[in-house]
């Protein structure tokens, strides 16, 4: 009954409630902060593993019989050059998802113009790819300004070209287009590569996901499959959609 209880006693009795919230919310996020570094040092470890295990076994095969054979020599060194090519990229993009994290704050309400900052990324890939052919469709009649940091769409582009340029065929064709209607304003990227089932899709913006194409595509074997799960925090850190069919993207 109100009447037991002073004000005091009544107003200790809802900060109580409040800490026990505010307590259960923090250890709930701890908990999934523990889970996150848990799996993502799991995930380092399998995929450094092989190729240390790689490197390691072609050397004691160098050393064992690679002076007197020029075969296995030459065979080994390229291997060993391709597994440690392979675990400096895996290195890098690791290290860029662990920086990304902390790049958001300070930029949620940050503006950039998206055509001029999509003809720029590709004009970079025209140069550094001049076997390609990149297409560029504009469906806007004025400036489209997202609210997303420019830093953060370039990167978001790159990882987009960069993708679609690893899984052409042999036309060598990247188109990239953007549209707007009244709510949404939509940038595809599309090429001429292989398909992707629906169960590969569903997995595809999984950190160190690759799918057998891409294990077996000489463009793609030193990859590490960080890209995309990048592509998808960049994503949800603007509240931004992602669309996949089975040969385009389609963000923001």
């Amino acid at each position: 009954h109100p009447d037991l209880f002073s004000d005091s006693e009544i107003f200790s009795k809802i900060n109580d409630e409040d800490l026990i919230q505010s307590f259960e919310k923090l250890a709930v996020e701890v908990s999934k902060d523990r889970e996150t570094h848990r799996r993502f040092v799991s995930d380092v470890n399998h995929e450094l593993r092989n190729p240390i295990a790689v490197i390691s076994g072609h050397v004691r095969l160098l050393q064992r019989w690679g002076k007197d054979d020029p075969q296995v020599l030459e065979e080994g060194l390229e291997t060993i050059a391709h597994e440690a090519k392979r675990m400096s990229i895996m290195v890098a993009e690791t290290l860029d998802t662990i920086r990304l994290q902390g790049t958001f704050e300070g930029h949620e309400d940050d503006t950039c113009e998206l055509e001029s900052t999509i003809q720029a990324v590709m004009g970079n890939f025209r140069f550094l790819k001049d076997d390609f052919d990149f297409q560029y469709q504009s469906l806007v009649t004025s400036p489209v300004i997202g609210k997303v940091y420019k830093t953060h769409f370039e990167q978001a582009l790159v990882i987009l070209l960069d993708n679609a340029v690893k899984y052409s065929d042999e036309t060598k064709s990247v188109k990239v287009s953007l549209s707007q209607d009244e709510n949404d304003v939509c940038i595809s990227v599309s090429n001429r590569g292989h398909l992707l089932s629906k169960a590969q899709i569903e997995h595809l913006f999984e950190r160190f996901y690759r799918t057998e194409t891409s294990l077996k595509n000489q463009n793609t074997q030193a990859g590490a499959g960080i890209g995309l799960s990048i592509l998808k925090q960049i994503a949800d850190a603007y509240q931004l959609g992602i669309q996949v069919s089975s040969h385009s993207y389609c963000v923001f």
